[in-house]
């Protein structure tokens, strides 16, 4: 399987749920070239997949059975769809080979599409050839199936041998009666099995979308897509698979079909590029080498997208929308598949369920469209950028003042472990994003392939870390502050204990436990690194201001501001130009931060000054202006004496 993601722009030129298995057909008999009838006077192999040369309508006439007669003489003639009825199959790793080695969860099987349709009452006839010690499956998938049968993503299918394998499809519950056939080829081993040939006969050609083994492009899209006879349809790409319903393609790709191939190729190749698995010293070149898998979530009722083993599923017609997919819905898709490149169980501990997969999701949000142009998506248009969050500008903010501002508990940074639950998600997100701001993109520290600090710390977690599975989950958190500063030979402990990693903390329901002991032997262990040539007060960073830090530009004074007498801003400060964070503080610049204002884009807006705060300067409070070397500059605050309309 080739994997070069930019053989696209020569083409282009042309949350976890059970599932059940779909009932199978009772039985299957194989019949390997046996009986009265040798397939290989007429054919070429057991597979029947091209005939003999020179054979004549009189011999297939004369000498052939059913099937094999009709076989032979429509390839005679031409019209044997040769394009989804005959398969050369590669062996691919079983799913579990590449999640063991990447620590991660479990990519598809839905590597193989036939094309093929079956329907109640069919029977198929599938030959196979070259098969050997490694066994081949057959599957039958209907996504719609609303009984205990599931969706059939499971590992079981109908076992495949050389010759024909004749399989009748007595029951068949969902999608209209209607089902998708897949091949399942699989290997344990540390040889890899030879390709093998598949031919299948009977049911309809559905076909499927593949613009990388197959060269589609846009034009076969149309061809492809008008002629599909099943409720749902089938795409393959170089890193990805998809099935969606049929309707959603014709209305929402619009023709795009090698748009919509790429777009899913994007979440799972930049996730991989963010991680470091393109190219690490793993001995197969360590990137999953079965596709990730994307399918409609039709069977719960009720249920969003969620990630599960070998799929991921998602409600809406999104799917099918090239534009939606790296566009406003690209955060579903990454949270989602960034579920399944989680490393567990280094950079997964509790509590970060819902956290670090959002750090893949990030990095594909902010790259996407340096990929494909068509997205909408740029650097600024992050989640925590652009959302607000409680009355907060944006989810920065709010984390701000979560950790060591106005929401704190106490005069302590917040534990980063604390509260557990949805409503602090993002806020945990915060500093391991602020991380790659603040070492990539000021720094320069862009790890061992030149894309992305977290490409080294992914790669100790998959190749360098045997005793993860003997640390507990404070355990786990201590050891990626030592792991960060080892890889930055940085001393970061400010950062850490401003973002709460290095407050201790125990939860007794869930067992989660900081000691001070265990923190202040990391702190032991960081000390040994320089702290940075140019300390800068990087727990403000975010996508906004990070130009402010990387170019080291000087705080400029602006104008006063003014509240009225229950201490809210009736006029705001201005230019103060270069200001990372305006902080509200008590007794003077080293005194308690009482409440964090942020500040990027030399933009400061009313909003930034209204998130519920009210400050008194009788009350002994100031305001500072942040700069990005530390440097804060008081902003004079006046009560209000004459109201303004």
């Amino acid at each position: 399987m080739k994997r070069l993601f930019f053989t696209w722009m020569a083409i282009a030129l042309l949350a976890g749920c059970s599932e059940g298995e779909m009932p199978e057909p009772s039985h299957v008999t194989q019949r390997p070239g046996t009986g009265t009838f040798n397939p290989t006077t007429l054919f070429t192999d057991l597979s029947c997949t091209k005939l003999q040369d020179g054979v004549t309508k009189e011999q297939i006439i004369e000498n052939a059975q059913e099937p094999y007669r009709t076989m032979a003489l429509q390839m005679l003639e031409g019209t044997y769809n040769t394009e989804f009825r005959i398969m050369d199959v590669e062996a691919l790793p079983d799913p579990e080979l590449d999640a063991a080695l990447n620590k991660t969860s479990t990519y598809g099987l839905m590597d193989n599409p036939t094309g093929i349709s079956v329907t109640l009452g069919d029977t198929l006839r599938v030959f196979v050839s070259g098969l050997s010690s490694t066994a081949a499956t057959f599957k039958i998938q209907t996504l719609s199936t609303q009984t205990t049968g599931g969706y059939g993503l499971g590992p079981d299918g109908i076992t495949l041998a050389n010759g024909e394998n004749v399989i009748p499809i007595p029951r068949l519950a969902g999608d209209e009666g209607k089902g998708l056939c897949y091949v399942r080829y699989y290997y344990n081993s540390a040889t890899k099995p030879s390709n093998i040939k598949i031919n299948v006969f009977g049911g309809q050609v559905n076909g499927y979308f593949d613009p990388i083994r197959k060269q589609h492009d846009d034009s076969d899209w149309t061809r492809i897509v008008n002629a599909a006879v099943n409720p749902y349809f089938d795409i393959c790409g170089e890193y990805s698979a998809a099935t969606m319903p049929l309707d959603w393609v014709k209305s929402k790709t619009k023709g795009r079909g090698v748009d919509l191939t790429k777009a899913y190729d994007a979440v799972v190749y930049l996730e991989w590029k963010f991680m470091g698995l393109l190219d690490p010293p793993l001995g197969f070149g360590g990137y999953h080498r079965t596709r990730g898998y994307f399918h409609q979530e039709v069977m719960n009722e009720g249920v969003g997208a969620y990630a599960a083993g070998n799929h991921t599923a998602f409600p809406g017609d999104y799917m099918a929308s090239p534009d939606g997919i790296v566009g406003s819905d690209v955060w579903v898709f990454g949270h989602e598949h960034g579920h399944v490149n989680q490393t567990r169980p280094g950079f997964r501990w509790d509590g970060l369920g819902e956290v670090t997969n959002n750090l893949t999701a990030m990095f594909l949000r902010t790259h996407v469209k340096e990929l494909l142009p068509f997205s909408t998506n740029t650097a600024l248009n992050t989640n925590l950028q652009n959302v607000g969050d409680d009355g907060y500008l944006n989810t920065y903010e709010r984390a701000f003042n979560w950790f060591f501002g106005r929401d704190r508990p106490g005069v302590t940074p917040t534990p980063h472990y604390r509260n557990d639950n949805n409503a602090h998600l993002f806020h945990k997100l915060v500093p391991f994003w602020q991380l790659y701001l603040y070492l990539d993109n000021v720094l320069g520290k862009t790890g061992t392939h030149g894309v992305s600090f977290y490409e080294d710390i992914y790669e100790h977690y998959r190749k360098d870390d045997p005793n993860a599975d003997k640390r507990s989950d404070g355990e786990h958190q201590l050891y990626f502050v030592e792991l960060v500063c080892d890889k930055a030979k940085l001393n970061l402990a400010d950062f850490f204990e401003k973002t709460g990693f290095l407050q201790a903390y125990r939860d007794d329901k869930s067992g989660f436990n900081v000691t001070q002991a265990m923190v202040e032997a990391t702190l032991k262990k960081i000390q040994e690194y320089p702290l940075p040539d140019y300390p800068q007060p990087f727990e403000y960073i975010t996508d906004g201001n990070a130009y402010i830090f990387k170019e080291k530009l000087a705080l400029g004074t602006g104008s006063p501001a003014e509240v009225n007498k229950n201490g809210k801003f009736t006029v705001i400060p201005a230019g103060w130009t270069n200001a990372v964070a305006f902080e509200v503080r008590a007794d003077g610049p080293d005194g308690d931060i009482k409440c964090v204002y942020t500040a990027d884009n030399n933009n400061v807006i009313e909003q930034k000054f209204d998130n519920g705060f009210r400050l008194n300067p009788s009350d002994g409070l100031h305001l500072y202006a942040v700069g990005q070397d530390g440097e804060r500059k008081e902003v004079q605050v006046t009560i209000q004496t004459t109201t303004r309309n």
